[in-house]
């Protein structure tokens, strides 16, 4: 018995100094360290999914949103279109916002009540985050994107959006006078077609009707003879005359303000067009001496009409109506001249790729939502929700960063 004693003493010493020599002279009152070891991190594998997919989303709008402040901010000073330039609506841009956070607030009493197991409230704050986000989608549908689409502000290869008011500018607006029908109705037609049929007093052909729409009233019809002749075909006139007093580009810059007037270019038309009727009135006076001298006559005459109309059109909280809204909410004409707006295309593209991208993401948010409500909502919906709620701040976080960029600056 002695001996297994002192056997066994020996056997605790000889683990004792092995233990002490794994541990490099620690304390000997430390027992051993018990380590559990997990199969995965600590939180369900759907979150884990769904923060790796947010990651890429990230990374996808930091993108988008990068560039467009490299656009923005790169560009010349002064030529970035304003809000009042493009119709966007600040005020409008502040409700969906708010619409926004609100719909955050309400996921997360949802997540709350489902935690509680209190159904009937999660479901109803699940139906409210639901409707706020289609009142989202509402108001871009029905009153930001058909602001823009009425005036012709949208991505389009038919060039409706010119960067410079030019000769190319001048060209486009009158080919569209010209297919709209104002060439055949008015008195220059005749004097500068000179043909056999017209020197014989024939009379002039009725105007074809425009394309898709209805009937052109009279009063419409008369603004559009007026804008083809005192504003295009006058400007052509300038540039190629260069009558002296009056500047090409200045007379084309005025065909631009008087169809889409911008706030910049204003207090530059209405020196300009104070000047121009000094220039008129000698050009009246001399234009029996003009190898031009009918089509000069005619030509004053409609440009003074034009002025007239454009100093009677609807005032606005930043100046005179342009002709182009004029004739479309004023007179229900359903088309639209070329426009003049710098950087129009550039941002008119930025715009609606960063604010469609987020409204596809609300779109999914609300088939997520719907998806939710056809469960109970209660305990065991409690991770369904949790990640439809993070997928929604993630929404809103991004939406929270475009409103100012696009609507403030």
């Amino acid at each position: 018995m002695a001996e297994e004693k002192h056997e066994h003493e020996d056997h605790e010493a000889d683990a004792h100094d092995d233990h002490g020599h794994d541990d490099h002279g620690h304390d000997d009152h430390h027992g051993h360290i018990q380590l559990q070891y997990e199969d995965a991190l600590p939180i369900r594998n759907g979150k884990v999914c769904l923060w790796l997919f947010l990651s890429t989303e990230i990374m996808f709008f930091a993108g988008l949103i990068g560039t467009y402040i490299v656009l923005r901010f790169g560009a010349p000073v002064g030529t970035w279109p304003t809000p009042h330039d493009v119709h966007v609506n600040p005020n409008v841009g502040a409700l969906n916002t708010v619409i926004l956070i609100i719909s955050s607030f309400t996921v997360v009493l949802g997540l709350e009540f489902a935690k509680a197991d209190k159904r009937r409230e999660a479901k109803l704050a699940m139906l409210v985050t639901f409707i706020f986000g289609l009142l989202f989608i509402g108001i871009k549908l029905i009153n930001e994107y058909p602001a823009k689409f009425s005036h012709g502000i949208y991505p389009s290869s038919e060039g409706l959006i010119h960067e410079q008011s030019n000769v190319y500018y001048t060209a486009a607006v009158r080919d569209t006078l010209k297919g709209w029908g104002a060439e055949q109705a008015a008195p220059v037609a005749a004097a500068d077609s000179a043909t056999d049929e017209a020197a014989e007093g024939a009379e002039t052909a009725p105007p074809p009707p425009v394309e898709s729409d209805g009937i052109m009233s009279d009063e419409a019809r008369s603004l559009i003879e007026k804008i083809y002749y005192g504003g295009a075909k006058w400007t052509e006139y300038v540039a190629a005359e260069k009558p002296d007093g009056l500047d090409a580009r200045d007379t084309m810059m005025s065909l631009a303000q008087i169809i889409y007037p911008l706030d910049r270019n204003s207090h530059a038309f209405a020196h300009y067009i104070e000047h121009e009727r000094e220039v008129i009135e000698r050009l009246r006076e001399t234009a029996s001496e003009s190898p031009r001298a009918v089509e000069l006559q005619q030509l004053l005459e409609q440009r003074d009409a034009l002025l007239a109309v454009v100093a009677s059109l609807p005032k606005t909280e930043h100046g005179n109506k342009g002709v182009n809204d004029y004739l479309h909410e004023d007179l229900h004409f359903h088309h639209i001249m070329p426009i003049h707006i710098p950087s129009g295309n550039m941002w008119a593209g930025t715009y609606f790729l960063l604010t469609g991208f987020h409204a596809l993401h609300v779109l999914v948010g609300l088939i997520m939502f719907i998806c939710i409500l056809l469960t109970p909502c209660g305990k065991k919906e409690y991770g369904l929700i949790e990640n439809c709620g993070l997928y929604w701040h993630f929404v809103d976080l991004v939406w929270i960063f475009l409103f100012p960029l696009l609507y403030l600056f």
